[in-house]
């Protein structure tokens, strides 16, 4: 669907009140709530046909994309280059486009020592509910000023608005990586990496099975003698170990899949935890009966990655992310009036009174 169309469907929806569900490829239906529709059908848009690169300039490390484009697809371009995304995004199922990675706003193994999603979104443009085609941000970082919404779309999943195309900051790739494999207990591999969290040479850091996987990026001789100092065993396809953290793969699919973000050096689901990773920070839990939101403090904050069917929405009515105060909610339902007046974009899908 062209952009102008887009517009003029949302624009009739909202004056109808019709509920719309906007979504890219459906590669994180995992993620959110059930959208729900209050009992009206919900259309569907999605602009995936609106694809492609807008402007590249590998020496300015810019790029600008189309939210229809397939992830892979610019990322393959990117590396023609020696460039990547430094949030090393999840290539779900292969088909996850530009717009479901900015409105998921997931960020890989590489976030803690790279940055996020959001820290390298530069501008972006968008629909709103009302049919308005709207700018925010800029080419490079200083054009960026004021209240930056481009950043909010990220992790919005699509409740403000469609994203039709985002500039990014890109990064060159390291000469090198490896990865390194040590047999080492939970509590010795939290103390191992909040160690290494400040060397220039780890890019991340998890601890699964009684094993703790470090990855070293940089210059081949700067990394190669640090592999050497740190010892343990080099893992020959060391990228598809990342990936299936990211991705996600590697946990039992008919499981519930709890993320909780702490601070790294809390006990809080340490031993527990079915792997940690973001230099102890994140531990992701396969849980069906423990009450998570009751025992997060309030240094912590939960979400609830997947329910126990394997990938599906979580049941009608379950929130899904953590509780917010009355403040951010109230933050929230603002600026939801502001692009969404109708509240007909994925209403739900965030949380239930949103």
């Amino acid at each position: 669907m062209e952009i102008k169309d887009a517009a003029q469907f949302l624009e009739s929806c909202t004056s109808h009140s019709q509920p719309v569900i906007l979504q890219g490829s459906d590669t994180k239906a995992f993620l959110g709530r059930k959208v729900d529709p209050n009992n009206s059908p919900a259309e569907i848009l999605s602009i995936n046909e609106h694809s492609g690169i807008i402007h590249y300039e590998p020496t300015e490390l810019v790029i600008q994309v189309r939210s229809g484009s397939k992830l892979a697809d610019v990322t393959a371009v990117l590396e023609e280059n020696g460039q990547m995304f430094a949030f090393e995004p999840a290539n779900f199922n292969g088909q996850s486009t530009i717009g479901g990675m900015v409105a998921a706003g997931l960020s890989g193994s590489r976030r803690p020592y790279a940055g996020s999603v959001r820290d390298f979104v530069l501008g972006a443009e968008m629909l709103s509910a009302t049919g308005e085609l709207i700018n925010f941000g800029g080419q490079v970082m200083k054009n960026v000023a004021g209240y930056d919404v481009s950043r909010l779309l990220v992790g919005s999943l699509g409740c403000l608005g469609l994203i039709t195309n985002v500039s990014f900051k890109v990064l060159p790739k390291p000469e090198q990586e490896m990865t390194l494999r040590l047999e080492m207990s939970r509590a010795d591999a939290l103390l191992k990496m909040r160690e290494l969290v400040n060397s220039p040479l780890v890019s991340a850091t998890a601890h699964f099975d009684g094993q703790l996987m470090i990855r070293l990026s940089g210059k081949v001789k700067s990394v190669n003698d640090f592999s050497k100092r740190l010892g343990g065993e080099l893992i020959a396809t060391e990228s598809s170990c990342w990936d299936a953290i990211d991705g996600q793969s590697i946990f039992p699919s008919e499981q519930k899949l709890w993320k909780v973000s702490t601070a790294p050096m809390s006990p809080l689901f340490l031993d527990e935890a079915y792997l940690i990773d973001w230099g102890g920070a994140q531990r992701w839990l396969l849980e069906s009966e423990r009450d998570i939101w009751a025992e997060v403090d309030k240094y912590s904050s939960a979400t609830l990655m997947r329910d126990s069917a394997g990938g599906e929405y979580v049941h009608d009515g379950e929130e899904v992310f953590q509780p917010l105060s009355t403040l951010q909610k109230n933050l929230h339902i603002s600026l939801k009036t502001k692009f969404d007046p109708a509240g007909i974009l994925n209403a739900g899908r965030m949380y239930s009174w949103l």
